[in-house]
């Protein structure tokens, strides 16, 4: 019998954090069952594997083979809102809690919005439900932000913190082994959040004053991603952009191991996205399917893609003309473009960087329980 983990999430739109701790809770045993704040649509675009969702309600969704009737085995936290309701299961059920954090710290004590009295009180409140509650987790799990500094924070309140870096999973890098033959054309992709602060508008600009360049290969603009909705209207309108929207892994994956791609990382040095490292998803899945990447100066960004052999960097501090003549000089030289692409994928697989290794961290702490019984005998 398959045991339960339910899984607290601060909303239904679960991210691609939230999503690769479902799609490994599964591979280690458990059926997850969801309890969300009911806040905005469900949203699954980040797993990778769809039939992990079988039904979703008000706040609950079920996945797999979940069963409501039966009292939880694990319980996992994903938003610092919720720890403590996860502390007080952890007393009625008797069971242990894992709770990650993966970027509460950053959006609330670094870059809240709103008026400054708000952001005071929302800090002081984070601030005092984790002294209270990382206590009694048994294990807290964070992104890596710049020289650990998220890891070291936690550390102060909490027993046992374990670094898991957003790796994507080793499914998504093996699509890049199949890529075809160049056929001349370059496709330059975004996904994530259609954001100012994501360098969208800027990258918008640039690629509409290359648009007319014929010296250049055919180019075209893809963006997978929702946000901004006077930037999304400006994608839509555009000639040479193909805005896909809210995609799913699967779409994305598909697409980018048919093209020679072009990965944008365009993070403004705000003070969040100056500790970004291998917190960046779209970082690590560019490079893994084989795509080089320009990406902003910020972070341990450019060590992570010199590192890799991935691709080029440009100062956060970029307006349109500028980042059109750094496009307009990688796209020049189509064979160092997919040169580094492959460079970038081989060292991720050389290096293992994929989330695979990354739960195994979690898996051998112990903290999982043994494994699912299967005809009457614990399977580690």
């Amino acid at each position: 019998m398959r045991r339960v983990a339910l899984v607290l999430a601060g909303s239904r739109n679960l991210n691609k954090r939230t999503s690769r701790f479902l799609e490994s809770l599964r591979d280690s045993g458990f059926d997850p069952l969801v309890l969300a704040v009911p806040r905005r649509p469900w949203g699954t675009t980040g797993i990778e594997d769809p039939s992990l969702v079988v039904r979703q309600g008000v706040a609950i969704m079920r996945t797999a083979a979940s069963r409501s009737r039966r009292s939880p085995d694990l319980i996992v936290c994903m938003h610092w809102s919720l720890l403590p309701l996860a502390t007080l299961l952890k007393r009625v059920f008797r069971v242990s809690v894992i709770y990650d954090e993966h970027d509460h710290y950053e959006m609330l004590a670094l870059e809240a919005t709103g008026p400054a009295w708000a952001n005071r009180v929302r800090s002081w409140w984070v601030g005092r439900v984790h002294a209270r509650c990382l206590p009694r987790v048994d294990l807290v799990t964070c992104v890596h932000l710049v020289g650990g500094q998220l890891q070291q924070h936690l550390q102060s309140g909490a027993s046992r913190v374990v670094e898991l870096h957003n790796y994507p999973s080793r499914q998504w890098g093996e699509r890049a082994r199949h890529r075809p033959p160049s056929d001349g054309s370059i496709a330059i992709v975004y996904s994530g959040g259609v954001w100012e602060a994501k360098g969208c508008r800027g990258m918008l600009d640039a690629f509409l004053l290359l648009a007319d360049d014929r010296s250049l290969p055919p180019l075209a603009l893809h963006v997978f991603g929702q946000g901004d909705p006077a930037i999304e209207r400006r994608l839509k309108a555009s000639v040479g952009v193909i805005f896909h929207g809210s995609s799913t892994y699967h779409e994305i994956a598909t697409f980018m191991a048919s093209h020679d791609c072009l990965g944008l990382v365009l993070l403004d040095a705000t003070p969040r996205y100056s500790l970004v490292s291998t917190n960046c998803h779209k970082l690590y899945e560019y490079l893994a399917a084989g795509a080089a990447v320009l990406a902003t100066d910020v972070g341990e960004i450019r060590d992570i893609v010199a590192s890799l052999d991935g691709g080029w960097t440009i100062d956060a501090g970029f307006d349109a003309e500028a980042l059109a003549d750094r496009l307009r000089e990688i796209i020049a030289q189509p064979q160092e473009l997919r040169r580094r692409g492959d460079a970038a994928a081989e060292a991720v697989r050389r290096n293992q960087l994929w989330w695979d290794g990354e739960w195994e961290k979690v898996e051998k702490l112990g903290v999982l329980g043994p494994g699912p019984l299967v005809d009457g005998r614990d399977h580690v």
